[in-house]
């Protein structure tokens, strides 16, 4: 095969499927047509895995996400993107149950469908017959985003740095309290719609630890604060 699992010995290589009379060769069948090996090898299944992820990874690096995509299909991971919109049943008019215009001058962007930004912006206690979602499924989809996005950063400008290395910066980056920072930085805070006195509990411990923390304190690894998990629960 094609993985290595040992070191290269060029006295003992031979081209894969290549018939060679300087050693004793297998037949194997594969495919109608007889290919020559060196015998058979057993692998651990995480090792195959972790081929064809690094092969994913290859092919991202240098194709990009089409390129990646292509080879994941040609390998049997079907992945589809065609995705067809699909009606929201939203009755309220999100205008009505928050202040939209304002929140998209933050956020400097205008959407089509205001009623995602309406779901973005609602905890699950606050579920009512007008607004019938709360953030989980977006934030389920915005999570993955984040990794995705701050994994090619890290990788792209970190090239010398250790596979676990890459992974605790990430964790650093993708956390609660530079999230809550950049919440509070902008006031997004003060928009969420919920009805939990944890929660309410939970922002006004985080706007505390913020007004403590000096221009010069850090975020990540270095920091010294931390921030609490929003409660998803209803109470």
């Amino acid at each position: 095969g094609f993985i290595r699992t040992e070191s290269f010995d060029t006295k003992t290589w031979i081209i894969p499927g290549a018939k060679s009379r300087g050693f004793k060769l297998e037949v194997m069948s594969c495919k109608g047509a007889q290919v020559y090996t060196r015998g058979t090898r057993k692998l651990k299944r995480k090792v195959v895995a972790d081929v064809v992820e690094a092969l994913i990874g290859a092919f991202l690096s240098t194709g990009g996400e089409m390129s990646a995509l292509l080879f994941m299909d040609w390998v049997g991971i079907k992945v589809n993107f065609n995705f067809s919109p699909y009606e929201r049943q939203w009755n309220a008019s999100p205008e009505n149950v928050l202040n939209v215009a304002f929140l998209e001058s933050i956020l400097k962007y205008s959407f089509k469908d205001r009623s995602l930004l309406v779901e973005a912006m609602t905890h699950g206690s606050y579920m009512l017959p007008d607004v019938p979602r709360c953030y989980q499924r977006l934030e389920y989809l915005g999570d993955a985003v984040l990794d995705y996005l701050i994994t090619m950063h890290l990788y792209k400008e970190y090239p010398g740095m250790s596979p676990g290395m890459l992974t605790d910066m990430r964790a650093a980056s993708v956390n609660n309290d530079c999230y809550a920072r950049s919440a509070i930085r902008v006031q997004l805070h003060k928009h969420v719609l919920h009805t939990s006195q944890e929660l309410h509990k939970h922002i006004a411990e985080t706007l505390t630890k913020y007004s403590e923390l000096s221009s010069s304190s850090t975020f990540g690894w270095e920091s010294e604060a931390s921030f609490p998990k929003v409660s998803l629960s209803k109470s």
